[in-house]
């Protein structure tokens, strides 16, 4: 399909023709459009324009950002990719991570939304930056932001522009679909009920999981994870293998385990080969080598556990992958082709496909079905992302249910977010997995909200695992809850243990009437 491009001239607001492309290269004349910060200064090297912030560490607390007004309504039901060449010196690590660098749109729709490039700091050269969001159909009131926020250092922007893209071209489908194409499952996926768990300890513990059957879980969700968030880790293909090995024979014990207990099992590859790149988007997207491991990885895999379908519910292909623009890998086809490597090896145990940008609930809006049988499509529960993981790189005391940014929260709201996937799965009839949701153990109202999360997955029969269980103090509900630093084992259950104890009472219930 042809590219459906427009650009908006950040320095005159004029919005092109069809089919052009416009780069604000910043110069004195385009300059004059924007409101700049004293921090702020046009510059030009090697024949090129561009505009530096340089902001000491005695006023990096706030904003120093230049605006301008942007046309977002002429945007609307499309795909919004806004891009920059930034180079950046010494940016201090700012406490949320959304902020540091920034290179942001924001806009009014049904409520005020912020689009923006996160956990962009350090040093480094020029290099592309971008983001790409869907533009709600009623969206007003556009603006654009570019430099620093909560951070000290210099930062450099250039040759600034903004697409509108055709979803199709971005996220093409990776495969051509029957007209009213509906997902395909045998007996082996429909004669299993709901099932309701949590994310595994990252490291095999003996007993843990007992621990996990008794409070009534019949899933566990086991994660193969390593140094979480570091930059390439397993880029080095031979170590990979060595580290993928050892967590195989890890899986073992687990496995065991939850053949013993009678809980069902799903596998997931937390660490797929090249980690996360520079940008903080999935490397195997980028890079061909990685790309490749990533089919011979799950052709391992199944032939290692081909079989076991009494306990291993699925092979979840790659945890929350993130294409933020166009990509010589596309997310979804990748684990298209893992899946084929997988079947060409088993054809039984069920394919667990994420969305993209960390299997966000908005992304299921243009997420296309894979024509395989037993595929079961994972969504992730964060939101609003600034409530559920406060006290970490968010620093703001959020309460739940309450107002946030000018909107209310609450049980409604939550089912207003995960309206894609509802009607994804309307659509295709496609079963549904939350592989992750919780809020921070300290944050006010992580009970209510864990309860209502819950019972939007029971309404809907969704399965479904909280993140996650003896994993990280931060959301462990065996713990107080307190602050970051208060590390305090809880002597009663907690209104976070007993929200998931009165979800799991649900698989017993299940159990019963299945023997009436």
């Amino acid at each position: 399909m042809k590219y459906l491009l427009f650009f908006f001239c950040a320095a005159c607001g004029a919005m092109l023709a069809a089919g052009e492309v416009f780069r604000c290269e910043f110069s004195p004349a385009e300059l004059k459009k924007w409101s700049m910060p004293p921090e702020a200064a046009g510059m030009r090297e090697s024949g090129f324009n561009f505009v530096r912030f340089t902001v000491p560490e005695a006023k990096k607390s706030g904003q120093n950002l230049m605006t301008i007004p942007f046309d977002i309504a002429a945007c609307r039901g499309r795909t919004l990719r806004v891009s920059c060449r930034i180079r950046a010196d010494k940016v201090s690590v700012p406490p949320q991570a959304f902020n540091g660098v920034k290179l942001m749109v924001s806009f009014r729709g049904t409520t005020p939304e912020w689009m923006n490039l996160a956990r962009v700091w350090g040093s480094f050269d020029w290099r592309e930056e971008s983001f790409s969001f869907q533009v709600p159909d009623n969206a007003v009131n556009g603006k654009l932001y570019l430099g620093l926020q909560d951070s000290s250092g210099v930062v450099d922007f250039a040759r600034l522009k903004a697409e509108v893209l055709d979803v199709a071209d971005l996220f093409p489908p990776v495969a051509e679909l029957p007209e009213n194409f509906r997902a395909e499952y045998t007996p082996l996926v429909t004669s299993t009920p709901v099932l309701r768990g949590a994310m595994s300890p990252g490291e095999y513990r003996k007993g843990d999981l007992d621990v996990l059957a008794s409070w009534g879980a019949n899933l566990v969700r086991w994660q193969m994870t390593r140094n979480w968030g570091g930059i390439r880790v397993g880029s080095d293909l031979e170590e990979y293998n060595r580290w993928l090995d050892g967590e195989l024979d890890e899986f073992e014990s687990a496995l065991a385990d939850c053949e013993r207990l009678g809980m069902k099992v799903i596998l997931d590859l937390h660490a797929p080969p090249g980690g996360i790149n520079e940008a903080h988007e999935t490397t195997m997207l980028y890079e061909e080598k990685y790309a490749k491991a990533f089919s011979e990885v799950w052709r391992k895999i199944a032939a290692r556990f081909k079989g076991r379908t009494g306990a291993i519910f699925g092979y979840n292909l790659v945890n929350e992958p993130v294409q933020k623009g166009k990509a010589p890998f596309n997310y979804l086809r990748l684990q298209y082709e893992a899946a084929q490597a997988i079947r060409e090896v088993d054809p039984d145990i069920p394919i667990i496909i994420e969305s993209n940008l960390a299997s966000a609930p908005s992304t299921f809006a243009y997420l296309t079905p894979l024509p395989l049988k037993d595929v079961i499509y994972q969504v992730h529960m964060y939101r609003p992302l600034n409530y559920t993981h406060q006290g970490l790189e968010l620093k703001e005391p959020i309460a739940y249910p309450g107002v946030n940014n000018g909107v209310m929260y609450d049980r409604e709201k939550l089912k207003e977010i995960l309206e894609p996937v509802r009607e994804f799965q309307r659509k295709y009839g496609a079963r549904i997995y939350v592989g992750e949701f919780a809020a921070t153990r300290w944050a006010e109202g992580a009970d209510r909200y864990m309860s209502d999360c819950i019972s939007i997955f029971e309404e809907y029969g969704w399965d479904w695992s909280y993140h996650a269980f003896r994993e990280s103090k931060t959301w462990d509900v065996e713990y107080e809850g307190g602050s970051y630093k208060d590390y305090v084992k809880a002597t009663a259950p907690t209104g976070r243990l007993r929200a998931l104890l009165e979800g799991f009472r649900k698989n017993h219930q299940q159990e019963v009437q299945k023997h009436e």
